[in-house]
């Protein structure tokens, strides 16, 4: 590996693999698939690079633990993988980290979403809705 102690490399690591496991499906930084959905109809992640994901992402993690990045990245794996709780936990995490950031509320709402708490999950919209109109407004 070129970079064994950056967890920005670890953590960009991470970001190519889960595309790469989601098949160009989404981008995985705004994970916007449906709350219900079909099993039958959604293209399962590719276990192979689905696995070099969540291997980059914690080690991004363990060389970081404040890489938000990696931590919204893992979220977004524990969600597609049936782990609400865990999801709520990392990209709550992340959010705190940036908390000016809208994709990181809009992923949390997203968790929370998955995990059937409907009413966490409109806060983080909303708050995510009104973050991203005042990153607008500065523009």
């Amino acid at each position: 590996t070129l970079f064994p102690h950056s967890s920005a490399g670890w953590s960009n690591l991470c970001n190519v693999w889960l595309r790469k496991a989601m098949k160009g499906d989404t981008d995985p930084f705004v994970d916007d698939l449906p709350i219900r959905r079909d099993p039958a109809k959604v293209r399962a992640l590719d276990p192979l690079f689905r696995e070099r994901a969540r291997d980059a992402c914690q080690q991004a993690v363990q060389i970081d633990p404040n890489r938000a990045e990696a931590l919204t990245l893992l979220a977004v794996l524990a969600r597609r993988d049936g782990f609400p709780d865990d999801a709520i936990e990392l990209a709550g995490r992340a959010r705190q980290l940036d908390p000016a950031n809208p994709a990181l509320h809009n992923n949390l709402g997203n968790a929370h979403a998955s995990a059937e708490q409907w009413d966490l999950a409109v806060e983080r919209y909303d708050a995510a809705l009104e973050l991203e109109a005042l990153w607008n407004e500065r523009r």
